[in-house]
This record gives C-alpha cells, sequence and structure tokens, in this order.
C-alpha cells in the first residue's frame, strides 16, 4: 500500500500533474511511498517472488528438462510438479487390476467385441487395485465368444506399451469386430473434440501414412495421445475422457502366429501457459515416445568369435 501512483486515480492530466509537483516539493511525502521499504516485506508478494532467489538460467534447464520427459510444472512456483502426486499435471499413479491385470489407473482399459452379445466385453474392476510405479503385466484375454488374444502390458515414465499376440477368433474369421478402449476419468475433452492422425506431424511424414494410426485427447490439465502398428479409420473419441479404436475389423482371416499388434499410449500434462485445449501442439516428450513407435531402436548382438567366422 502507498508504493505506487495509480494514474488511473486521477480524474484528469493536471491533477496528476499537480499531484507529481507536490509529490517532488515535499520530502515528507515522498518519503511516504517508499516507508514499505523498512517495514516487513508482505509474504504474499514474498511467496510469489520467492522463486527469484534461484538463477535464471537454472530454472529455464529445470524447465525444458521436464518439457523433454513429458513431466510437469508450476510456473507459479517456478518448480517441478511432484511426478508421484495425484494434482493435475503431475505423473499419475499407476495401478492395475488384481483380477485381470489390466489397467485402473490413471486409465480404464477395456477390449470388447462390437456387435456380440452384452457381456463379450473384457474391463478393468472398480476394486481390487495393484498399485506400482512401472506394472509390467502379460494377460491372456477372452472377449466373451468371439477373441482370445496374449496381451503384454510394459508402462514406464506416462507411456504404455501394448502388445497383442496370438489374435485368435473364436470361430473361423472373425463375426464381429474387436475394439480396444480406454477411459481417462481425469481428463475431460469438450463435446469428444479429438485430434486424428497426429503422427504425421513428425519429419518425412510422407513414410507413415497408411502404415500406423493414432488419436489424441486433451483438456487444460492432461493430454492422451494413442498410435497404434495398423491402419484404420475407425478410431474416435466418443465420449468426454474415451478413445477407442478397431483393433481387427469384421470378417478378417485369421492372423498368423508371428503376427503381433502394437498399441502405446502417452499421457503428459498439458502446458496451460503456452498451450490451449482446442489445439494441439505436438510436445517434445509426445514427438520422442512416436518416433521411437514408427523408427524403434534396432539392437545388434556380435560374438566375440565373429571375426573369425568372417575371416574364414
Amino acid at each position: 500500500p502507498n508504493s505506487i501512483i495509480d494514474i488511473q486515480s486521477f480524474e484528469t492530466t493536471e491533477k496528476l500533474v499537480e499531484h507529481l509537483k507536490n509529490v517532488a516539493e515535499d520530502k515528507v511525502g515522498y518519503d511516504a511511498y517508499h516507508a514499505w521499504r523498512k517495514g516487513a516485506f508482505p509474504s504474499e508478494l514474498a511467496q510469489r517472488f520467492d522463486f527469484l532467489r534461484s538463477n535464471m538460467y537454472c530454472r529455464m534447464c529445470r524447465f525444458a528438462y521436464m518439457k523433454q520427459y513429458g513431466l510437469g510444472w508450476d510456473h507459479a512456483e517456478q518448480i517441478p510438479l511432484d511426478p508421484t502426486s495425484t494434482g493435475a499435471g503431475a505423473r499419475s499413479i499407476q495401478c492395475t487390476s488384481h483380477l485381470n491385470g489390466m489397467m485402473a489407473r490413471p486409465f480404464v482399459e477395456s477390449w470388447y467385441s462390437q456387435g456380440g452379445s452384452a457381456d463379450e466385453q473384457v474391463k478393468t474392476t472398480a476394486s481390487e487395485h495393484n498399485c506400482e510405479e512401472e506394472p509390467n503385466e502379460t494377460t491372456q484375454v477372452h472377449v466373451g465368444k468371439s477373441f482370445s488374444f496374449l496381451r503384454r502390458l510394459t508402462a514406464h515414465d506416462g507411456v504404455f506399451d501394448f502388445s497383442l499376440e496370438d489374435i485368435k477368433p473364436k470361430s473361423g474369421n472373425a463375426q464381429h469386430p474387436l475394439w480396444f478402449r480406454i477411459e481417462g476419468p481425469d481428463i475431460h475433452n469438450e463435446k469428444g473434440v479429438d485430434f486424428n492422425n497426429i503422427h504425421t506431424q513428425l519429419p518425412h511424414n510422407a513414410t507413415y501414412q497408411g502404415i500406423y494410426t493414432s488419436l489424441a485427447i486433451q483438456d487444460d490439465k492432461t493430454r492422451m495421445t494413442l498410435i497404434a502398428s495398423w491402419a484404420t479409420d475407425k478410431a474416435r473419441s466418443p465420449n468426454p475422457g474415451v478413445m477407442e479404436m478397431e483393433v481387427i475389423p469384421t470378417h478378417t482371416p485369421i492372423l498368423s502366429d508371428q503376427e503381433r499388434r502394437r498399441l502405446r499410449l502417452i499421457v503428459e500434462p498439458v502446458d496451460t501457459l503456452r498451450e490451449t485445449p482446442s489445439e494441439y501442439q505436438l510436445s517434445p516428450f509426445a514427438k520422442m515416445h512416436i518416433q521411437d513407435f514408427v523408427e524403434p531402436l534396432a539392437l545388434f548382438y556380435l560374438k566375440e568369435n565373429t571375426h573369425k567366422i568372417m575371416e574364414q
């Protein structure tokens, strides 16, 4: 209080000029505007600007690191968000169901055969959760009388990889399609707005068109991006917080034992200072993991006697 001269409080410019002259000529009046310097610093103001105690370049480095690895950033405090908390923008606790090993948090995983009977859906139950930092589960999934397959899950740092193997319709060709569905209870994309084929934002995207499918939803706190290793035009967000993608179309021949289908779900916070829920921007974190999905790193192992074989 009484630390600034608010020009908006003067009715005319003349009255403002008159006041400035009086303050300049009156030492007591001038000193009154600096009396706050001798008293205790207001606690609210001190808390608001406490981050200035740290070096600007250190804060920039921390922010860049958090963005690179999809972690949350508190713009008010200028510090990283706790990755183990459940607050907005933080890395949510990851839980699987004790009953079927499927994801229960930060999203609910389910598989269903559209057009089949009402009970042909496999879904995480709301109780009996097993919470781990990086869940890894292998589950044999039976979708009613329609499909069975081996589903492997590997999770790390907000990235969830699903591998589907030995996908078999239970009666010859698939009579009904197989769908993958996730429900994110903490994300509310307005009117089910989604963003399709965001993987085409990668450099040299022509290479990936017609081969992969991707879908993203977001609100002002969280973004979920789903990418699949096959092409389909049936990827959607029918309701807020829900994403669905067709895995096996109707009347698809039985896949070979060697063929598998991969899905990757990326969960990350939205930077509310620089991003808006109505526009999708490929973050460095999402870009890195989508690039890794479409162009995975290949590993080669060489035995010690390889050079001897080559010499012979």
